[in-house]
């Protein structure tokens, strides 16, 4: 799932494929879903491999905000360096009042980054006590 959103996120800025983003990404979850709920084994796996590949992909959103907001001036960027979780926030934000929408790529991959988390975290609970029950 991680390589299949990266590899979304790869075309966005070789082809600016903006347009057909959800597309290619909104159906990508359903397997992910299915995966992570219905085959408690592999759902283990997976969500070691997501806290281990969630850390750097943090790490590697981060920078990518900070790049983002580079072009809004260097003090805006050097603030956004020290508070990863709350610039991430209120970048978000204003980037989405600026363009009136959250179809722009900075916003989608915040969106997506969530999804994956919030889904795996979830599976990781509903996973492990399954376990417990038997």
């Amino acid at each position: 799932m991680v390589i299949s959103v990266g590899c979304g996120i790869g075309l966005i800025f070789l082809f600016n494929l903006q347009d057909t983003l959800p597309t290619l990404l909104w159906g990508l979850p359903a397997l992910l879903i299915y995966v992570l709920f219905f085959l408690p084994p592999l759902s283990l796996y997976l969500n070691m491999f997501f806290t281990f590949i969630g850390f750097f992909l943090s790490i590697g959103i981060h920078i990518y905000t900070v790049i983002v907001v580079f072009r809004e001036g260097v003090l805006k960027a050097v603030v956004t360096l020290f508070l990863p979780v709350i610039s991430e926030i209120f970048w978000f934000v204003k980037f989405t009042l600026r363009y009136h929408t959250v179809r722009n790529t900075y916003c989608i991959v915040l969106i997506m980054y969530l999804l994956v988390t919030m889904l795996s975290k979830v599976s990781l609970i509903v996973v492990s006590r399954r376990i417990r029950e038997k």
